[in-house]
């Protein structure tokens, strides 16, 4: 399981709208000073990630809790949409390379393949939603906010 501290925003029903921020692996590098890589996670800023989990740990607005997504569907998800447009964009590319000698074609089929790889990655998406390989859970409270002490700062408000 991948597991990931979220702020508890509100609750509605039997679900809590939480929000967690997104860091990179960087924070954690020592080689981080010389790595380029680094570089570009701070271009991308700190963002924050707000979704709906099933609170099953009854939590109340301003607790911090620990949620967590099984790593077979995170494998899958990033598969999907990381490696399947790829390897079509690959494919197209080639065929139009072998069907015909314009550099033109071949990467215009080349875009069309990758822009297909998107579209099958988002309509599979869609038919899996549902799946709980890819349905994050409440797995364990972190940090009970009290009446005296709402949890505001532990993530950065947008």
């Amino acid at each position: 399981m991948v597991e990931e501290k979220a702020l508890v925003l509100s609750i509605d029903n039997e679900h809590a709208l939480v929000r967690t921020q997104r860091m990179s692996a960087c924070e954690s590098c020592k080689l981080k000073a010389g790595c380029g890589q680094n570089t570009l996670a701070k271009l991308g800023g700190e963002k924050v990630i707000e979704f709906s989990v099933r609170n099953t740990l009854q939590a109340k607005e301003g607790d911090v809790v620990i949620v967590a997504i099984p790593e077979s569907g995170l494998l899958m998800a990033s598969t999907m949409m990381f490696i399947v447009p790829l390897i079509l964009m690959a494919m197209f590319a080639s065929f139009a390379t072998l069907m015909s000698s314009s550099q033109l074609i071949a990467a215009g089929l080349g875009f069309a393949g990758l822009l297909t790889g998107f579209w099958f990655a988002r309509r599979y998406a869609a038919l899996v939603k549902t799946d709980a390989r890819f349905t994050p859970t409440m797995s364990v409270m972190a940090l009970a906010a009290t009446d005296e002490a709402k949890c505001r700062t532990t993530l950065n408000e947008t």
